[in-house]
């Protein structure tokens, strides 16, 4: 059988992950840290997270990999590690419920062909759930998001995607 992922209400999970009814921003995927880079992904969510933490904000980290513990502790070094829930592994069929629960989703990949292929994975699942997309301008990100130019993956590419977070927020 398909998975189903329509828009949906999910107040209980809701309530776990944003307990003060905070806008959610957060990703879903494999996290590898890649050591040459000195990144990985999600690394995004944690720099958002820490320009954002004067607002209420809520960031959520759906996945496991060697990635997840430096970015815990990038959390915890930038004093937000208490408004990120890093959320293991899910099985399938809680994807779209966990997506429902988050109302920005990041999709940040590098502009290779790897990149390029996940986003056919990734954008079909946030648009089915009626989620607003910020994603690289790689790949699909280039038309079905409010996109922003990753550029090279070294340095803080956070402010431009705090800057449409915070646009968000205002709207919503």
């Amino acid at each position: 059988m398909a998975a189903d992922f329509s828009p949906r209400t999910v107040p209980d999970l809701r309530a776990r992950l944003a307990p003060d009814g905070e806008m959610t921003i957060g990703l879903i995927g494999n996290s590898v840290w890649n050591e040459r880079l000195g990144i990985g992904y999600g690394w995004e969510l944690v720099e958002v997270m820490r320009e954002l933490r004067d607002l209420p904000v809520r960031g959520v980290m759906i996945r496991s990999g060697t990635a997840v513990p430096i970015l815990k502790a990038g959390a915890v070094e930038y004093r937000v590690a208490d408004s990120i829930s890093f959320i293991p592994q899910i099985p399938y069929d809680s994807v779209a419920d966990y997506l429902s629960a988050i109302d920005i989703c990041f999709s940040t990949q590098m502009n290779d062909v790897p990149g390029n292929v996940r986003t056919t994975g990734k954008f079909p699942l946030f648009l089915a759930g009626g989620r607003y997309i910020l994603a690289s301008e790689v790949g699909e990100g280039r038309a079905g998001s409010s996109g922003f130019d990753a550029g090279e993956l070294s340095g803080n590419r956070s402010p431009n995607i705090s800057c449409q977070a915070r646009e968000a927020n205002q709207r919503s």
